[in-house]
């Protein structure tokens, strides 16, 4: 067996010693974890749609206890997250790699045995529930990738993990399901395009109103949450400056719908003097600048679930409000039509 730096050759097949993680892709595990740290509510529907469980959204999730540090690194421990006795592994790939499930094996296998105990005498090692997040290239939404493990008595194992592609969620789906922990990555879609985006004025203008619609839809997802509406606003422009980094025209003028550019998340010092009401002048502006995108979206959605048939009483258990809140929107839907230009709608209401 030759041995070069960080490398092993096994039968001609080169593979990474230890299944390091290449750097590429920082930013994007950078955003992830941040989103774990602070925000683990936004794991619970991911969870549930890659998992095929039934979390209430506000189940509580927990980081990894930090004696499994000890054994496993801190980069993966902070990808790991803890639902009642399950431990879920979240890795998140740009691009498809032939190491890949090499590195999730040995991840898998650290993390386990990090949690290893004994039940009736025998130690018993129990793998995480993990998955790939894959941010880039296409395939099946909801899929999985496998490998061949011997052991030293000749039996195979089958070592499946679920996959995701990020890609192929459209933003009705997106937030339908509450997957808001994709809109960061939103713009990745773009990326092969974006010189024809930036000479193409069409094109550019669909750009920008496919934003505003994020925004839009955003503002009314986290209507009750400005802290957390402001730093998914930050973590979407870093990706969307990294990505756009090679266009900056494009960058600016549609860049303007989420504002100015952003680097730092506030402080814990700063959140808590926002939670106070320290900003509280601030929390208003946002409030004021927000509420005609709010009432936009609304109408959007009852829109769409009117055209999927659903009464007034039936979409206001959906949008958890009460009737007589959306019962000036629902009738002039229906003199207007499900079709209608939710600005025309909202001209009704002025």
């Amino acid at each position: 067996m030759k041995e070069t730096k960080n490398r092993k050759a096994i039968n001609g097949n080169v593979i990474e010693s230890k299944a390091q993680k290449p750097s590429e892709g920082t930013l994007f595990d950078d955003v992830l974890r941040t989103i774990q740290e602070r925000y683990p509510r936004l794991l619970v529907p991911l969870i549930n749609e890659i998992f095929h469980t039934d979390y209430p959204k506000d189940t509580p999730v927990t980081r990894l206890a930090e004696g499994y540090q000890k054994i496993v690194s801190k980069v993966v421990a902070d990808s790991c997250s803890v639902i009642g006795s399950h431990v879920y592994h979240l890795e998140c790939q740009s691009t498809r790699d032939g190491a890949m499930m090499l590195r999730m094996v040995e991840y898998d296998f650290w993390i386990g045995l990090s949690g290893a105990r004994k039940e009736n005498g025998e130690y018993v090692l129990r793998f995480p529930r993990s998955c790939i997040i894959y941010l880039r290239g296409e395939g099946n939404k909801l899929s999985k990738e496998s490998m061949k493990i011997e052991f030293q008595d000749g039996a195979f194992v089958k070592f499946r993990v679920p996959t995701v592609h990020v890609k192929e969620y459209g933003l009705d789906e997106i937030f339908e399901k509450g997957l808001l922990i994709y809109l960061p990555y939103y713009v990745m879609r773009y990326e092969k395009s974006l010189e024809q985006i930036e000479k193409d004025e069409e094109r550019k203008h669909a750009m920008k109103k496919e934003y505003e619609r994020i925004m839009e839809c955003l503002s009314l997802e986290l209507a009750d949450d400005p802290v957390l509406l402001q730093d998914m606003i930050r973590l979407m422009r870093r990706v969307w400056d990294y990505v756009l980094r090679r266009n900056d025209e494009l960058k600016k003028e549609v860049g303007r719908v989420m504002g100015g550019r952003v680097l730092d998340l506030p402080s814990d010092k700063l959140r808590e003097e926002f939670a106070r009401g320290v900003n509280e002048g601030i929390s208003q502006g946002l409030s004021q600048g927000l509420s005609q995108g709010e009432d936009l979206t609304l109408i959007s959605l009852v829109q769409r679930k009117i055209k999927k048939g659903k009464n007034l009483k039936e979409i206001a258990e959906d949008l958890d409000m009460d009737e007589g809140e959306l019962q000036f929107f629902y009738d002039q839907i229906c003199v207007m039509g499900v079709d209608c230009e939710p600005r025309e709608i909202l001209k009704k209401n002025h």
